[in-house]
């Protein structure tokens, strides 16, 4: 899986010890990709919400093919490399 990072973060669990032996180091994903996560997501969320409120003749997997067609390339290239 590929990620553009800017930088490491670091985070530590709320529950882990304040020693500092639990801090994991997880990459910072370019704000254009978080972006892009953000909008395409919250795009599908809703529209799976209207298809399963409103829509009782579209075939799921007519659905799933809508939502792989309008996937931005560069999340294409992350979650399919």
């Amino acid at each position: 899986m590929m990620f553009f990072l800017q930088e490491e973060l670091t985070l530590q669990c709320p529950f882990a010890p304040s020693d500092g032996s639990h801090h994991i180091q997880v990459p910072v994903i370019d704000l254009m990709i978080q972006g892009s996560i953000r909008f395409y997501c919250h795009g599908s969320v809703g529209m799976t919400r209207e298809w399963l409120l409103t829509d009782n003749i579209t075939p799921a997997a007519t659905v799933v093919e809508m939502m792989f067609a309008s996937m931005p390339e560069n999340l294409r290239r992350i979650y399919f490399a």
